[in-house]
Parts: structure tokens; sequence; C-alpha cells
């Protein structure tokens, strides 16, 4: 199924599930700028590494938590009364899922012909269903929840108008998000008072990243995106302006703080700090030696995982290509540790000045980077975006 035009003047949920955290953004899908409206997020409490059934157990509840709050502010007449348009009730739900819970993979199909033959968009997705069906075929609880098709070229060249074009080969540039269909289950239910299943999407973090920085900058046709979670690291690479690489990692910004917290003998709220004061350059040496070396050692923990990922498909960061940057926490310590190891490498950090030209919030919401993101991607997704 594709995805429907813009919906106007009606109230959209955002589920935005994390390794460590749920966040729920109500918006109104208005016609030129999506405002949100409510903002709530409540923290995953169980590591997936401890037990993997609690830790489903645990983002279901929060879930619902984070669902009967949004319908509790909807409900309420104070906060809605200014919107007199609207119907007190959710439209649609988009979740966007981050690893661990949806993995997404970069793929290119080619075709030859042995004469020129007329390309269809029916065409083109009759061929990515077949491998589809092939990477899913050894594990039946595998589905695919979503695609994007980033690049078509007819013998051997790029051509953005390619249908009923002819050709003699084919090359597809796509990517597909697969989740366990068990999860996607559990998922749907949490929602099935509220809307209608066919009003339920779900789309990868990284994916509508790429989408709303596409939207909103100019970032050049190769870089390199890192969303560093709580628990987690997401990654994607960009080559000619389509994604070619998705991967991730055990390793966030909790567990730097908990591994520095380790290391140094401190509590967490002091781990906090220090690696704030590492990334301003106010420890000093004579002072703070052994907590330096214990958040380079860490840090650098963080990179070596980092490289070793992308190395596994001989990808490596290097000048020309740049970092775009989003993490919770310490933006700062992961820029230094990036520069440090990666000399000449351009980094760029996400800001809100980047996106609120696009996006509006109410009074009361918290403004974060990628509630504005995730709103300017899903309302700019068009019909290249195959939603469920």
């Amino acid at each position: 199924m594709f995805s429907s035009n813009k919906v106007d003047n009606k109230i959209v949920l955002i589920l935005d599930v994390q390794s460590s955290i749920v966040q729920g953004t109500l918006v109104i899908a208005d016609h030129e700028i999506p405002k949100v409206i409510f903002t709530y997020s409540a923290e995953i409490n169980i590591k997936s590494s401890n037990d993997n059934s609690s830790f489903v157990k645990s983002a279901l509840v929060v879930i619902k938590e984070v669902i009967d709050s949004a319908l509790r502010f909807i409900h309420h007449s104070d906060n809605i009364n200014e919107f007199t348009h609207l119907h007190k009730k959710i439209h649609s739900v988009h979740y966007v899922l981050s690893s661990p819970w949806i993995v997404s993979d970069a793929k290119v199909l080619s075709k030859q012909f042995e004469k020129e033959t007329e390309i269809t968009q029916k065409y083109i997705i009759d061929l990515i269903d077949v491998d589809n069906k092939s990477s899913t075929k050894s594990n039946k609880l595998l589905q695919i929840i979503e695609q994007k098709i980033f690049d078509v070229k007819l013998n051997s060249y790029s051509v953005t108008d390619w249908e009923h074009k002819v050709s003699r080969n084919l090359e597809v540039s796509f990517t597909a998000s697969t989740i366990n269909s068990n999860m996607l289950d559990y998922f749907i239910l949490q929602c099935k008072q509220i809307v209608n299943k066919n009003k339920i999407y779900f789309h990868s973090s990284l994916l509508l990243q790429f989408i709303g920085i596409e939207e909103v900058l100019e970032p050049g046709k190769n870089y390199c995106l890192i969303h560093v979670h709580g628990n987690n690291t997401d990654v994607s690479i960009v080559r000619k302006e389509a994604c070619i690489f998705f991967g991730s990692y055990d390793f966030g910004t909790k567990d730097l703080i908990e591994e520095v917290a380790k290391e140094t003998g401190n509590g967490l709220q002091a781990a906090d700090s220090l690696l704030a004061l590492y990334a301003d350059n106010k420890l000093y040496n004579s002072e703070n030696k052994k907590n330096i070396i214990a958040i380079e050692k860490i840090s650098k923990q963080w990179l070596g995982e980092l490289k070793g990922l992308l190395k596994e498909k001989e990808l490596n960061i290097k000048p020309p290509t740049s970092v775009i940057l989003n993490c919770s926490t310490h933006n700062a310590c992961f820029v230094k540790v990036i520069k440090e190891s990666i000399p000449g490498v351009s980094i760029y950090t996400l800001s809100l000045d980047d996106l609120l030209n696009r996006v509006s919030f109410n009074h009361l919401t918290d403004i974060k980077i990628l509630t504005a993101l995730y709103t300017i991607a899903i309302h700019s997704l068009n019909d290249n975006v195959v939603l469920k």
C-alpha cells in the first residue's frame, strides 16, 4: 500500500519507539506546515540484553502509557478548544521504529534485457516484491513494512522520469525495512481502540531522518547519518543521494555514561557532568588525568564499534564524506571523538533552527529535533514510499 495524499486538519499520532524511550507526538497535519500540539515521553526501564521478553512487555506498557496520555490530551476540552475545526479523535498512527525493533537494508537490483524493454512502476514493484519474498523466505516471522526507491538507472544512467521509458538494462536502488511479525501484531494491538488497522503505518527512524534531512538541508551527495540513542547507535551511509547502508550496534548515550561512571568510580550524575566538562575542554590533565583517560577509552570503544560495523561492508568515513550527527545527549562529546579520530571530516549537528520553518510547535510542547524531523518527513511522504 502506498502513502495517501497529505491529510489536512486532522490529528496524527506519531509513536517514536527507541531502545530506551517512547515518545508520543500529536500533530495537526495542516495543508502547509504541520503543527505539533502535544508531546509525551516515557522511559523503557529494562535493557534488551537482560531479558528480551521482559523488555518487550515493558516497551508495550510504555507505549500504552504514551497513547493514554495523548488521548487524555485530546479529550480534555481546554487543550483542544483553540482548534475548533478538529474532531476529537486520532486520524492515523505512525510508528517510528529504531533498533532493536526494526532492521533496514539498502539493496541494488539489476536486470539485463535481450531487447529494449518498457520500464513501468508495476514492473519495478514486482521485481522488489520477488526480492523481498526471497529475503524473508528463511524466516517466516519477518515481514516487510516499509520500502523506498532511491534511484532508477536505465542503460547505466540515473533517470528521474523513468516511467514507460525503454532500456536494455535496469538498476534499482532501494531500501526495505523488516520487523518480527509477532512484534508487529503487538504494536497494532496497542492502537486497536483508536484507529482502524489500515490507518497504522510503520517507518524506519533512519529512513525518516534521511527524508527529513533531504527536505530541509542541502547535505551534499555523500554523507554518514549517525543517530545515538540511549542504548543503541543507528548508522546510514548516503552516496549520490541514495542510502547504500543501514546498520546499528548496542552502544548509546546511556551506555557511555554508565561505563564512564564505572571506570571513574563516580555516580551517573557525576559521570554525566564529567562528559560535559570533557567536551568543553574543561577537564585539566593535572587534576583529572584519570577521568580524561577513562572518557577517551570508553568514547573510543563507541567509535571502534562504529568503524567495525562499517568495515564489515567495506565502508568507512573519510573526506569528502561528511557526518550528520544526532544524539539524545552529549552531542559535543561525540563530535570531539569523531574529529580527533578522523582528521578532516566535516561534522554537522542538527539544530532546531534548521527545521522550524517547516514545522510549528504549540506552547507547552517539548521542542525536539527528532520530533520536528519526523513530523516534516511524514508530512512530505509521497508515492515512492511504501508504508505497509
